[in-house]
């Protein structure tokens, strides 16, 4: 029973990580409904799709989901919003039991959904595949529960091209700042577009980015300047139907925190020519081509340990 169990529920992380980039500022979510030993339904939450994973997978199984068992990433909820609680949809269906990974903390939920369902005679369990639960949905976990962006920052070398892993993580955040290296700034500009499922929010840093560049910031992008004045530069902006610019002083200290949390969520892209000014953060006394760290590291507190192309503050 453990091993299905495990089995279902992997399926479930797996469907849950399809909506990676398509679900902000939801959860990711992945359900499946079995019975007598098959699969009858399964899903998986898109935003802009107005469904939420548990009643995909509910369409999907008809009649079968009545009895059947639903394994899902994340607890279902249990309040109306866009949509109506998953909960009523779960009891109205019949299911007889619900394994979850995790409960969500949304204070709206937080543990009030499997309340919901076992009031209703429906079985609850949770645990299976909790970790992994919780690290497809940091970004998530850590906006409910601080209401601060989740964000990485990326340090690169001269000469740096984007990588797969950078697209591949770009695709899963709402936001993304790029530099003020000219040459930089379109090189990643131009990987993203075409190449990501989800084109993240672009942020510009305009210490030093000439006319030409900042007119051709993309119309969506917000703005964050280091530097003052800044009226001409603010006017081509606004003929380019840029929505925002925050002027901040400029200072290696700047305060990230404040201008993040403009945002949900945030990629803090903060490319570095030389990564030795660095080099006392990381105990190999140079950070790799493309190091994904925590804020810390941009504030200049804690330690780096690094790992291949990984990094966490320490």
């Amino acid at each position: 029973m453990i091993e299905e169990e495990k089995k279902y529920m992997e399926r479930a992380l797996d469907l849950a990580r399809e909506g990676a980039g398509l679900v902000s500022p939801n959860p990711l979510v992945g359900a499946v409904l079995v019975k007598d030993g098959r699969v009858v339904g399964e899903g998986f939450h898109r935003y802009d799709l107005l469904k939420h994973a548990e009643v995909h997978a509910l369409d999907r199984a008809g009649e079968d989901a009545h009895g059947a068992t639903l394994y899902c990433s994340l607890e279902p909820c249990c309040h109306h919003g866009r949509t109506p609680p998953c909960t009523e949809a779960l009891i109205r269906a019949g299911i007889s039991r619900a394994v979850v990974a995790i409960i969500d903390p949304d204070p709206r939920v937080n543990g009030r959904g499997l309340d919901l369902l076992r009031e209703a005679g429906i079985e609850t369990k949770t645990g299976h595949g909790e970790n992994e639960a919780r690290r497809i949905n940091e970004i998530y976990l850590k906006f409910i529960t601080t209401g601060r962006p989740f964000t990485h920052a990326v340090f690169a070398r001269q000469g740096w091209e984007p990588s797969a892993e950078f697209i591949e993580m770009a695709s899963w955040y709402d936001s993304i700042v790029l530099g003020d290296n000219p040459d930089r700034y379109l090189k990643l500009s131009r990987a993203i577009a075409g190449r990501v499922r989800h084109r993240p929010l672009e942020i510009a840093t305009l210490r030093d980015l000439p006319l030409e560049i900042i007119s051709s910031i993309d119309a969506t992008a917000r703005v964050v300047s280091y530097s003052t004045p800044l009226e001409l530069r603010s006017e081509i902006l606004s003929r380019a139907g840029v929505t925002s610019v925050l002027i901040l002083p400029f200072s290696r200290n700047v305060d990230f925190l404040g201008a993040l949390n403009l945002f949900d969520k945030v990629t803090v892209v903060h490319p570095v020519d030389n990564a030795r000014e660095h080099s006392e953060q990381s105990p190999e006394g140079m950070l790799p081509e493309v190091a994904l760290v925590e804020r810390e590291v941009i504030t200049g507190s804690g330690h780096v340990e690094v790992t291949g192309y990984l990094a966490r503050t320490v």
